[in-house]
Order: C-alpha cells, then structure tokens, then sequence
C-alpha cells in the first residue's frame, strides 16, 4: 500500500522567513541542531516531512496554522508547541486567510542518538512558545548584528535548553489532546 503523503515544501508568495542552518553557524552542530528560524506565512505554505532526521519543535507566536496529529488536521494557535519525533511523519500549513508566525528548530539525530522528542507521534503542549520565540529572535539579532561568537553560543545554548525543557516527558499535565 502506498502512502497518501508526499514530501512537500510550499511557500507562497507572501512567506517571509528568517533562517540559520548548520553550514551558515557550525557552532548549531553543538546541540545537534540543523536548522532554525522564524516564519511568517500565509497559505499556499504547507510542509510535509516523511520520516525526518531528527526531532522538529514549532512554537506558534501569532495567527492560527494546522499540524498533523494522532490521524487529523488539529488547531495551532499563540502560545502552543508542537513536537515532532524524528523518523515519523510531520506535516503542518497555514490556514487561509489567517497569517501565521511560528519559531522553529529542525534537530539531525542519528538513530543511534536518543532524540530531544522521544514520543512515537507528534505531541502540542498549551504554553512555551512564548519563551522559545523571544530566544530564537535574540538569536537573530545577535546574528544579524555583532555576530559575536561568544554571544551566539549562549543564545543557541538558550534556545536546545528551552527546547529540551519543552520537550520533557514529565510535562503531561500541560498537554492537548488524549
């Protein structure tokens, strides 16, 4: 049986995005982090991920988006997280009509690593995003002004520890859904 889901990156015309990737900042391989950034978009923007390499956490700063989880379409709204394991399938968009921003931070962990999000499917929690946002846009400031070293270090140290917090099992009390 084939699947129903193909990989999938669409942005749309009014998707702006700031990003850092590990071949820009080495210094993100540190916390095994490939990839972060800030997005704001609209619809057509839509990502679908198979099986990806590493745990993906996506905190909802403004607006209303979609993410797949337990078989369905659910709500992402300011405030939420949502965590994605790595090697299952992720997916998320916008929703029309609606803008949407969100932070977010894509991990590369080898199978042989226990990953940040150890859960068997994606997970939303009611609060952190807040927190995670303001990190990640400190992040961006630094980098997109002095660009001090030392600087980066703390503010990408700032952004794996309130991702690994975010990521806790014990934190059930604070999640959605079943």
């Amino acid at each position: 049986m084939t699947s129903p889901w193909t990989e999938t990156t669409v942005d749309g015309a009014r998707t702006r995005r700031w990003s850092l990737d590990v071949q820009q900042c080495a210094e993100l391989a540190v916390h095994r982090m490939a990839w972060l950034g800030i997005d704001e978009v609209n619809t057509p923007y839509r990502r679908v991920r198979l099986s990806p390499s590493g745990s993906f956490v996506l905190a909802c700063l403004a607006g209303e988006g979609r993410v797949w989880q337990e078989g369905r379409w659910e709500k992402m709204t300011a405030g939420q997280v949502w965590l994605a394991p790595p090697r299952v399938l992720n997916a998320f968009h916008a929703v029309a009509g609606i803008p949407w921003k969100f932070a977010w931070v894509r991990y590369r962990e080898e199978s042989s690593v226990k990953p940040l999000v150890g859960a068997g499917s994606p997970l939303r929690l009611r609060a952190g995003a807040d927190e995670l946002g303001r990190v990640v846009a400190g992040l961006r400031s630094e980098w997109d002004g002095e660009r001090d070293p030392a600087l980066v270090h703390h503010w990408l140290s700032l952004v794996h520890g309130l991702a690994r917090r975010l990521a806790r099992p014990w934190r059930s009390a604070s999640r959605i859904g079943a």
